[in-house]
């Protein structure tokens, strides 16, 4: 058995991001009473972890144990999945973590008990809970829950929770619930991209698609360059900087330009934000979902229609990806079926705004949107007079000025 001076088992994980990671650390020192700490060397470890959403491969389960003879290992995922292999172990997702805290000491005891991995009695059971939860958790990190308790919504995961209530706002905001027959609560959740930083970078993403080249971009006197072949973007702005711009309105349009290979990207993005720091490096997609969840808080894009189900067409790279509370839950329930955004919002029981913000940046890289039928792409569709599918900024609008002419009217009368 593979324990340390102080009798604590060694415990490898694959298939975690590091907030992951730090989320299970602590789960093993406070919850466990640490009797488990992690490992990155499974040829020691006594017990593996193995996200099987992300490392789908029966092959290295196999691998470990025959490098590992004496390790147990637990694979967790949505997916329900019939182990038959003596010494592995399945809990679905999401984990609840009583259930798993039982499971690592009953292992810790089979260990103690120097019982063998052929035992009829490690024999895994088809899954440690009896039943499938209302609500999964489609994800890549954050595979740990927080213990449940019945409130008015849900608890987000565990490693979500890590973020402070400051840092959360930033990202998800702290806007109230809309009721959609409530014009006034829906134009307070209704954001723009347009005359931001959000915009202007789409902009320039699109131009360096097209033309097939590198592009320099200047907003609020903040520097960029997107270079078109390693599909990343460079700053000199720390997030400090970009966070608060993504809320301002520019007043003058971007400038956007084919970037010169000549010059060194650092030189044109000093000389620009005289800012003579670290240069920071994105990936396109990872940079513009930040950005579009800085822009959004907890709004959803003026264009969008409430009443028409939203789709979700890849899942989102959650290891690259800014994650936040129920951001996986929202996947999970929006990948396996296009839904309205306040119905997911009903389903998971968790405020709007999370579902919002969720929206938001996976629209802003192009995986999410509004449904649209298949035959439309298709077939053209017969003009009509009046489209019936308006957005709701526009019923709202409509509604407003309707209110406000009957209140004229009432003035003059």
């Amino acid at each position: 058995m593979n324990t340390t001076r102080n009798n604590t088992l060694k415990i490898y994980m694959q298939g975690f991001d590091n907030r992951s990671l730090k989320t299970f650390e602590i789960f093993y020192q406070s919850k466990c009473n640490a009797k488990f700490h992690l490992t990155d060397d499974y040829k020691n470890a006594s017990i593996a972890v193995i996200d099987f959403d992300v490392c789908h491969d029966k092959k290295l389960i196999e691998h470990l144990q025959n490098t590992n003879k004496s390790l147990f290992i637990i694979i967790v995922s949505l997916i329900e999945q019939d182990q038959q292999n003596p010494g592995v172990f399945f809990l679905q997702k999401p984990v609840n973590p009583e259930q798993l805290k039982q499971r690592l000491i009953t292992i810790k005891k089979l260990l103690s008990g120097n019982k063998t991995l052929n035992s009829e009695k490690l024999k895994p059971k088809k899954t440690l809970s009896n039943r499938r939860p209302e609500t999964v958790e489609a994800t890549k990190t954050n595979n740990i829950n927080c213990i449940s308790h019945k409130k008015n919504y849900s608890a987000p995961t565990a490693a979500a929770t890590m973020m402070s209530k400051e840092e959360e706002s930033h990202y998800i905001g702290n806007n109230p619930d809309i009721t959609l027959n409530d014009p006034h609560s829906i134009l307070n959740a209704v954001y723009t991209a347009r005359n931001k930083l959000q915009d202007a970078i789409v902009k320039a993403i699109a131009l360096a698609k097209r033309d097939k080249c590198d592009i320099e971009m200047y907003c609020l006197n903040t520097g960029f360059v997107i270079n078109f072949e390693e599909n990343s973007i460079y700053t000199a702005s720390s997030d400090n900087v970009l966070r608060p711009l993504c809320l301002l309105e520019s007043e003058q349009p971007p400038v956007i330009r084919k970037h010169n290979s000549t010059t060194p990207v650092q030189q044109s993005l000093t000389l620009k934000n005289r800012n003579k720091s670290q240069l920071k490096i994105w990936s396109l997609d990872v940079f513009l979902w930040k950005i579009a969840l800085w822009t959004s808080r907890g709004r959803f894009p003026e264009d969008t229609d409430l009443h028409t189900t939203a789709y979700l067409s890849e899942w989102p790279n959650f290891t690259r990806l800014q994650t936040f509370p129920h951001a996986m839950r929202i996947a999970a329930l929006l990948h396996q079926q296009p839904t309205r955004l306040t119905e997911i919002a009903s389903k998971l029981k968790i405020p709007q705004r999370y579902v919002f913000s969720f929206y938001s940046a996976a629209k802003a890289i192009e995986i999410s949107g509004i449904s649209r039928r298949k035959i439309d792409q298709t077939l053209k569709a017969a003009p009509q007079k009046k489209s019936s599918h308006r957005s709701v900024l526009q019923k709202v609008l409509n509604k407003l000025n309707i209110h406000s002419s009957q209140k004229k009217q009432q003035a003059s009368a």
